[in-house]
């Protein structure tokens, strides 16, 4: 459809240090916006499918589907190059534990205009990605810290997935596993210390991820 069929595959979906949809080595130029918004539209249908692996691209890119540059183009041709490359990729359901686990990660202050972060998130029932998500944080995070657990607190309400599961008849005897790499939002999720800065909209998601951990539905 976009003539890519024959391109060289890319071995990672996002060009490197992707800003405001412009680079100093290309003209500012706009683009095809309906050529630009339709690549969009079919990554979108494949990031929220079966390629999780994307979906922090296709976003950032989303961004500038009214005025589309050269460069975002070339940034949407990257991921099709990636899919070239991956085009067996996916996700594999296979017999055997249905223990829930969630991953999640932030891009603290990526967003050059608005210094705001993106979360990231996927849960996995068994060996099997079901839910992912991928946003940008409503208000700016003070510190990697603040952005993790925001990520952490959206990961957290897909707790509800517990509850379809346990309506099909299946048990679901152990905590959800919510895995982090940032030990200061763990301390703030499992009680050991308080955020040192009280806000009120941290404190409310201290307190709700803190709930969901005394009802032993989640494990930090």
């Amino acid at each position: 459809r976009f003539g890519m069929v024959d391109c060289k595959p890319a071995i990672t979906p996002m060009i490197e240090k992707f800003y405001n949809g412009l680079s100093a080595e290309e003209d500012e130029t706009i683009v095809d916006i309906q050529l630009y918004q339709q690549m969009i539209g079919s990554l979108f249908f494949l990031a929220l499918r079966t390629r999780p692996d994307i979906l922090v691209a296709v976003l950032t890119l989303a961004r500038f589907q009214q005025s589309p540059t050269s460069y975002c183009h070339r940034g949407a041709k990257r991921i099709l190059r990636y899919l070239k490359g991956t085009s067996d990729y996916g996700i594999l359901f296979q017999p055997g534990d249905i223990d829930l686990s969630a991953y999640v990660d932030s891009d603290y202050a990526s967003d050059v205009i608005s210094r705001k972060s993106i979360s990231g998130f996927v849960v996995k029932l068994g060996c099997a990605a079901v839910v992912w998500g991928a946003r940008k944080q409503p208000s700016v995070a003070l510190s990697t810290c603040e952005a993790e657990y925001f990520a952490m607190s959206v990961a957290a309400q897909e707790v509800w997935i517990r509850k379809v599961i346990q309506e099909a008849g299946l048990p679901m005897n152990v905590p959800t596993a919510l895995r982090s790499y940032n030990r200061s939002a763990i301390c703030w999720a499992t009680g050991e210390k308080l955020p040192s800065k009280r806000a009120k909209h941290i404190d409310v998601r201290v307190h709700f991820i803190r709930d969901l951990v005394a009802r032993k539905e989640l494990q930090i």
